[in-house]
């Protein structure tokens, strides 16, 4: 594909351009949202200033690897989307550049996307209360999923 986009590393491009590569099966104009929803997210951790995880990978690639599997499994692009945007407006908080849901929808995110988004954020809140009365962090969280 070998894109320029001003703002963004080249090891963003290169995670975009992965994504890209997954969305043959969408519509053109599905795909332009799925893609829409993944330079949001990635603008958003950027002007959050957290564009950088503890691990030194860029705090984008998650979310990226989670439309890339939704990908794999042929999902609808709402559903790439949510998956897309699941930890931005909960990562941001409290940032320079706040993710809500009132500002996904002025960004143009339709309401099944920031339904989705709103609803994936409460099942993590109770996913994480669960593994804090199980005594879990959320580091040896993720690790029993990797």
């Amino acid at each position: 594909m070998n894109v320029e986009l001003p703002g963004f590393s080249p090891t963003e491009i290169i995670l975009l351009e992965g994504l890209s590569a997954k969305l043959n099966y969408l519509p053109p104009k599905e795909r332009l949202g799925v893609l829409n929803a993944a330079t949001f997210m990635m603008t958003a951790f950027a002007k959050s200033k957290i564009h950088d995880r503890d691990s030194g990978g860029i705090w984008a690639s998650h979310s990226i690897r989670t439309m890339e599997i939704l990908a794999d499994w042929h999902l609808p692009a709402v559903a790439l989307q949510i998956g897309g945007l699941h930890d931005v407006v909960e990562d941001t908080d409290g940032t320079d550049f706040p993710v809500t849901s009132e500002r996904l929808i002025t960004e143009g995110f339709s309401f099944d996307v920031v339904d989705g988004v709103e609803r994936l954020g409460i099942v993590k809140k109770y996913h994480d209360l669960a593994q804090m009365n199980k005594g879990v962090t959320d580091d040896q969280t993720r690790d029993q999923e990797l």
